[in-house]
């Protein structure tokens, strides 16, 4: 009977433990929420959450620049990045991205364009949705907490869907996370990447051919960010890409035979919390209060047995 008190005794304490160590696993919808005619200015934001772990959604394109005037593949890398509008289509295919170039004053184009990039308003079929034709557009995730991004869903594309995930390493930039991309090229956030990789931008993964399933990512020696990047196309050495590569396995460039634009809604992210840090070799107040339990029963039983 001693032997089976302490296997319990131990058992409890163990599990404490364990308990302690566990890591939430979670998924974040975002197909909620509605655009307003007048829409509200570039630069909105959407906040949605999973239990304690929630997320601020903002949208950015690269649209700064003289040769935004016109559709343009070989300048998108060169442009700078500004601020656009984040639009939501419900009940389930998720959030889009409307640039400021669909209109020529600062109100979001709302049922027709009337800027240089005559498709992008907010009741359009198809680049109302974040996507890469003539534009590059991105989803800024804030987390509000470090968290490891592990998966994401869409829930619609058109003709392609090829992703790229970006994560910020490093210390909290002291002008704010959207320093780090109003006013910079994607050229710009590249070389950050190759130069300084663990204090700045991180290419995470480049997903191709997503479609309506579930894409998983950063699983092994998972990065954990508060910030995080989503895009259209692919991302290399030189910015953004088509996300589309040849028989030989080098990128096509925009515009070149076999390249195709990405249209996509981004529905939903998963993911999970970073874990708390190494067990340093001191217990942990609940355990050493359940062994203490555990002592003093092992102890009266041991008294009770001695009297008899």
């Amino acid at each position: 009977m001693k032997k089976s008190v302490i296997l319990a005794a131990l058992a409890v304490v163990g599990l404490a433990g364990q308990q302690a160590q566990a890591a939430v696993d979670w998924t974040i919808s975002m197909t909620s929420g509605s655009n307003t005619n007048p829409a509200p200015a570039y630069g909105n934001t959407r906040s949605y959450a999973s239990g304690t772990t929630g997320v601020t959604v903002s949208a950015f394109s690269a649209t700064g620049g003289t040769s935004t005037t016109s559709s343009s593949n070989t300048s998108r890398n060169s442009n700078t990045i500004e601020t656009a509008y984040l639009s939501i289509y419900t009940p389930s295919s998720g959030l889009g991205v409307v640039n400021r170039d669909g209109s020529n004053t600062s109100s979001v184009a709302v049922t027709s364009a009337t800027g240089s990039d005559y498709n992008e308003f907010v009741n359009n079929g198809s680049e109302h949705s974040m996507d890469n034709e003539g534009r590059s557009d991105v989803m800024l995730l804030t987390f509000t907490d470090q968290i490891a991004l592990q998966s994401l869903k869409l829930g619609w594309f058109n003709n392609d869907s090829d992703l790229f995930v970006l994560a910020w390493s490093g210390a909290n930039p002291s002008g704010g996370i959207a320093s780090q991309l109003a006013g910079k090229t994607f050229a710009q956030i590249a070389a950050d990447t190759t130069t300084d990789p663990e204090n700045g931008w991180k290419l995470i993964t480049n997903l191709s051919n997503v479609g309506s399933t579930e894409a998983s990512f950063n699983t092994t020696a998972p990065l954990y960010s508060s910030y995080w990047l989503i895009g259209t196309g692919g991302f290399n050495g030189g910015g953004v890409t088509s996300g589309d590569k040849n028989s030989s396995g080098n990128w096509i460039s925009f515009g070149s035979t076999g390249a195709k634009y990405d249209y996509v809604k981004l529905a939903s992210v998963g993911g999970g919390n970073m874990p708390p840090p190494p067990s340093t070799g001191v217990p942990e107040p609940g355990s050493l209060a359940l062994a203490g339990v555990a002592f003093l029963g092992l102890m009266g039983m041991r008294r009770r047995n001695e009297k008899v």
